[in-house]
């Protein structure tokens, strides 16, 4: 099965809807470990989440600026 890349528009999108998630809900990191992987596994195969240190160095702050922003 193909991986989408990182900057591919997809994958983007769903990266930082997970960064939302957690900016707005004021998750832990570790949701980003484990659980959530395994149901967007399901949910789009094709998918692979980042690490969390990219989440928490670029996606998260981004995603958390913007929102600021509104």
């Amino acid at each position: 099965m193909h991986k989408w890349a990182k900057s591919d528009s997809r994958a983007v999108n769903i990266t930082s809807n997970v960064a939302e998630m957690i900016a707005v809900d004021c998750q832990p990191m570790p949701i980003v470990d484990i659980g959530i992987t395994r149901v967007l596994h399901v949910a789009e195969p094709s998918y692979t989440l980042p690490f969390r240190m990219y989440m928490t160095d670029t996606v998260i702050p981004r995603v958390y600026s913007k929102l600021h922003m509104k």
